[in-house]
């Protein structure tokens, strides 16, 4: 079971060193994080310089850590850079994590649950477009509930950035995605008649009756409708997406 998370402090990669075991690895008690980092895991300190790849290959969740002052303690949920990983997935492939971390990448609903329980967490969302420029909105408060639940979405405001808020829409029954369960192309949980899946290439997300944002859409296509709308009407404008929460 994934607990909480938290940066100590960053150290240079001279002072690197590596105890974290190939068993240890495999017990399921030891978190992913960025090389070069100390990290506090389960309340110990441990120092680690394995590679993403080698935690991915053995289907280990893990987590990335940035370097901004104000994100310091972040882990990355969502990550999309070059599209070369389909979400068109079923609901068990949701669950887990799947991707390349230094590419495509989704983290899993159940590491999202573990990451988020607890209501004091804060979700930060961004998205680079076709001209190079990056835009961001910040949301005071997210979760998501457990499998039982449908991994439910909560959102909290205030909502502020550069992106707009299009997720947390109280005036809108239609689009609003506060309170939504999880929808993939074999489970359908969304508020539309038909399968809001299947209108938008079969990507799971949090759809209403649909959505006004969705970063899992089909990579550069026309069929993944607002990416984030407005400003972003089709994914062709979308050049890379990040999903970060962060523990209060």
């Amino acid at each position: 079971m994934i607990v909480r998370i938290e940066l100590v402090r960053q150290i240079r990669p001279e002072h690197v060193v590596t105890n974290v075991t190939a068993s240890k690895v495999m017990s399921g008690k030891i978190v992913k994080i960025n090389y070069q980092w100390i990290v506090k895991i389960f309340g110990k300190m441990v120092h680690t310089n394995l590679e993403c790849t080698k935690f991915i290959q053995k289907g280990i969740p893990y987590f990335r850590l940035g370097r901004s002052a104000t994100w310091r303690r972040r882990a990355a949920i969502q990550k999309r850079v070059i599209g070369s990983v389909d979400f068109n997935r079923s609901w068990d492939e949701f669950k887990n994590p799947f991707g390349n971390p230094e590419e495509d990448y989704w983290i899993g609903n159940d590491p999202i649950q573990q990451l988020t329980k607890g209501n004091d967490s804060s979700l930060y969302v961004s998205m680079t477009l076709v001209n190079g420029s990056t835009l961001y909105e910040l949301y005071d408060r997210f979760s998501v509930s457990d499998e039982a639940e449908k991994y439910r979405l909560f959102l909290g405001g205030p909502a502020s950035g550069t992106l707009g808020d299009r997720m947390l829409l109280p005036n809108d029954k239609i689009n609003n995605l506060n309170g939504m369960y999880f929808t993939t192309w074999d489970r359908d949980n969304d508020r539309h008649p038909g399968h809001c899946v299947f209108r938008h290439g079969g990507s799971g997300w949090w759809y209403n009756h649909c959505h006004d944002a969705c970063l899992n859409g089909p990579w550069d296509s026309e069929i993944w409708e607002q990416p984030w709308d407005p400003p972003i009407a089709y994914g062709t404008e979308v050049r890379g997406t990040l999903m970060m929460v962060r523990r209060d």
